[in-house]
């Protein structure tokens, strides 16, 4: 067993039990709780194989947890453990029953639990005689089994003397326990602690919430599903009653409070390609509202709409605002008196600057830098202009950011660990960031009250599944791949008898292959954190095409499924570009991607055997794919212009259009020997409809209703029966708050 007193020494690591604490030479590496503790179990029980029940009993004894949740929390140790060592693999994989620590591990005793012995925290390991754990091969029925007895006959002499320095450190910890209880009792003192607790428990999306000056009341957006309007409301961070602010019969986002708490600050929608109004209101009379500014809409250039940040000394917003022709979209500062606009930051080509917030001394503002959708990093710059510093380099994706109370940290939604967005916590002054949460759920947009101790943040279950509709008219939807995380991209093999797909279920997205009815998964790919997805197979069936940004930036990669070896064949870092969604030529000679590194999104040709990319369109392309005939190219203009396109791959300009899909929806088709397949979604319905295009007759044909489909890739099987798509589970989201944090 154990004890509170033990440290485990392996390779460069030295894990304090008695701390809590995980340190890499002298550097202490941030771990969440229960990351933590199933280290512990697992360097405790070093060589052997701990199958998941036992794993999961000893890390959660009072909670029912999924074997999906324990693969999120050893795939964060391989990730923390392998980034920056030599060992190649820590945790060995028993495929269905369970896992191995592999790396030989040392434990001794904690020289602090000794009776006036003490170890810095920065010292090193302690140099003193230790029992040597060398991995060995158990059955897994010995699992639940103890690790071998420690005990000989030499240990059997020294128990009295232990259990004397036992006695006597549990009465000195007695005696300090005592005296604090004392001492706070009579300052009046509590023991810190944190809860988290719902604040909205109503169906509908909840974002962006915003503390009041006061911190008892919240501002937040609200909106009861994906068509219905969505407005600000206020409620008190102790009751379940909101009241809605404004209804200025359109959408609005991203309120900020004034320093007083007597104004609030939001972004209004004046409709779809139109600029947004920068509007104050007042909070006991909104009807007394003015417009301050307009800035660029938000389908310009942001995947959601811009933060907007009041400065502590009430003159100032700050938020994001288109640049010229050839500028990305960059930090603003509006005056709130005159409107009065000055560009306070320059985003490089091809990124924007966004989720601006000011520091609560509003000498700093701290912003995300985002490169593509998936691929952040956190910078702060002086509120009066200046040097940019970068905080953050692991180009993970960033939901959402703000201050500390006191200035020196930021706090923000990541998923550095897992695909999954936890809050985390960085000190300005250096260092790793902390874990605040670790939710089965995404979270996001956290915010800290001005005063006292919370936090609130939002909370999303993350579930998109794999549905099939049947292809005849009409036809029924039925679950396909589904778990208790992200499923989507499901694609057909050529032969139908196997389907690749993006999934989270590991704890980061990763391609999975499985059979054609959906069982048997299997891991394709092994980045262990940036966005991976788009698999698009090979003519042959023995090769996927899909993307992935591990450098920050997006590539194509080829895998070989024979042998599992990927192979990058793009280089966004010498084109300075992203180059994303493949697509095969019908004799798989090439691949087709999409790359923005002429400052728009075109598409490009990768020969294979060569290696030479050749661009193909010129006036906007993205997502493209092969007519089966090998004649044309089918793509789309970009991710806003959706119309589907012909390109003729025979003669030059004839470029004809094919059909329309709508905002946002560059995703949702494909083609097939069968036709043209894609989703539309028509006003004031929530479910998407299937189409099919005859492209030798020019028929359309309605196939069915996708109900919550997401603009993700479909897929119709090679048979004709059925079509592949991604659908949301949950369009639900709440709002917590996290009393007690500091």
């Amino acid at each position: 067993m154990v004890t509170k007193d033990e440290i485990f020494v392996f390779g460069e690591y030295r894990l304090d039990v008695r701390e809590r604490r995980l340190w890499q030479g002298n550097a202490v590496v941030a771990l969440s709780p229960k990351t933590f503790d199933l280290l512990v179990v697992m360097l405790q029980g070093a060589g052997r194989l701990l199958e998941k029940d036992y794993l999961i009993r000893s890390v959660w004894p009072d909670s029912y947890v999924q074997d999906a949740n324990l693969s999120v929390h050893i795939a964060n140790i391989r990730k923390i453990l392998g980034k920056d060592s030599d060992v190649e693999q820590f945790i060995e994989t028993v495929p269905k029953v369970g896992y191995r620590f592999v790396v030989p591990v040392s434990s001794l005793l904690d020289p602090k639990s000794l009776p006036g012995q003490g170890v810095a925290d920065n010292a090193p390991a302690p140099e003193s005689t230790h029992e040597h754990l060398s991995p060995q091969v158990v059955s897994p029925s010995a699992t639940a089994a103890p690790l071998s007895s420690r005990t000989s006959i030499k240990d059997g002499r020294r128990f009295p003397v232990l259990l004397l320095l036992a006695l006597f450190a549990i009465l000195i910890g007695a005696g300090v326990l005592a005296l604090r209880f004392s001492t706070a009792r009579k300052e009046g003192i509590t023991e810190n602690s944190t809860s988290t607790r719902p604040l909205t428990s109503t169906p509908g999306l909840f974002l962006q919430p915003a503390f009041s000056p006061d911190g008892q009341e919240l501002a937040y957006t609200w909106r009861a599903n994906l068509n219905s309007r969505q407005s600000i409301y206020l409620q008190h961070v102790l009751s379940e009653d909101r009241r809605i602010l404004i209804d200025t019969g359109s959408d609005d986002y991203s309120p900020s409070w004034s320093p007083s708490g007597s104004e609030i600050a939001f972004l209004h929608s004046l409709g779809d390609d139109r600029t947004l109004e920068i509007v104050i209101v007042k909070k006991q009379n909104p009807a007394l509202r003015r417009r301050v500014a307009t800035i660029c809409d938000a389908n310009d250039a942001f995947r959601n709409p811009p933060a907007l940040s009041w400065s502590p000394d009430g003159h100032t917003l700050v938020t994001t605002d288109c640049g010229g022709k050839n500028e990305s979209p960059a930090l603003t500062l509006i005056s709130v008196d005159t409107g009065q606009k000055h560009q306070l930051t320059h985003a490089p080509p091809r990124t924007v600057d966004d989720q601006a917030a000011f520091s609560p001394d509003g000498t700093l503002i701290a912003f995300r830098r985002s490169q593509g959708d998936s691929s952040d990093e956190i910078y702060i710059v002086p509120a009066t202009g200046g040097l940019e510093r970068k905080l953050t380099s692991r180009s993970n994706p960033i939901d959402g950011l703000a201050w500390s109370s006191d200035g020196k940290r930021i706090i923000f939604s990541s998923g550095r660990a897992t695909s999954l967005g936890n809050i985390w916590s960085l000190p300005l002054s250096g260092g790793s960031p902390t874990a605040v949460t670790t939710p089965l759920t995404h979270t996001s947009s956290p915010t800290v009250s001005p005063v006292g101790h919370r936090m609130a943040y939002v909370d999303s279950p993350n579930n998109v599944s794999v549905w099939r509709l049947g292809v005849e008219p009409h036809g029924d939807s039925e679950p396909f791949i589904t778990s208790n995380f992200f499923d989507a991209s499901a694609v057909y093999s050529p032969d139908g008898a196997r389907v690749a797909f993006r999934s989270d279920r590991s704890g980061a997205n990763e391609i999975w292959i499985c059979k054609s009815d959906g069982s048997e998964p299997k891991r394709i790919t092994h980045f262990d954190g940036p966005m991976t997805g788009s698999p698009r197979w090979s003519p042959d069936g023995r090769s996927l095409a899909f993307d992935s940004r591990e450098g920050g930036r997006a590539d194509v990669y080829v895998v070989n499924l024979d042998s599992g070896e990927s192979v990058r064949i793009t280089n966004s870092a010498a084109t300075n570009s992203d180059n994303v969604v493949p697509g095969w030529s019908r004799d798989g000679s090439a691949v087709y991607f999409s790359s923005n590194r002429t400052g728009t999104w075109q598409i490009w040709q990768h020969a294979l055997d060569t290696g030479a990319e050749t661009q193909i369109t010129t006036n906007g392309g993205f997502n493209a794919t092969e007519a089966p005939d090998g004649n044309s190219l089918l793509y789309v203009g970009d991710m806003d212009r959706t119309g589907i396109r012909r390109l003729s791959l025979q003669q030059t300009h004839d470029d004809t259009p094919l059909a329309s899909l709508g905002p946002g929806l560059w995703h949702a088709w494909t083609v097939s020997r069968d036709g043209l397949f894609y989703l539309k979604r028509f006003p004031s319905t929530a479910a998407m409809t299937l189409f099919r295009l005859d492209l030798r007759s020019g028929k359309t044909q309605v196939l069915g209703q996708a109900t919550q489909a997401v603009n993700d890739t479909i897929s119709p099987s090679p048979d004709g029966r059925w079509v592949l798509f991604a659908r949301r589970s949950n369009t639900n989201s709440s709002i917590m708050i996290l009393d007690g944090w500091n």
